[in-house]
């Protein structure tokens, strides 16, 4: 089991936290159920055009759908 806490910038040093990481993009798509599991292609495709990074650019996806 896991959790992410999301939180602004501002809220986290209000808190005496240290932010390790920042959302700089992120995108929704919906594909036929026919191809179920597809989903998170053209998802993480345009997230990246969005953020203009490529995929070599990131270390880890983390995808559920």
């Amino acid at each position: 089991a896991s959790a992410v806490l999301m939180m602004s910038v501002k809220k986290a040093k209000d808190l005496g936290l240290q932010p390790i990481a920042k959302v700089k993009a992120m995108a929704t798509a919906g594909v036929d159920p026919a191809i179920m599991g597809y989903g998170p292609v053209p998802a993480v495709t345009k997230a990246l055009k969005r953020s203009r990074l490529e995929i070599g650019d990131i270390d880890l996806f983390e995808l559920n759908e």
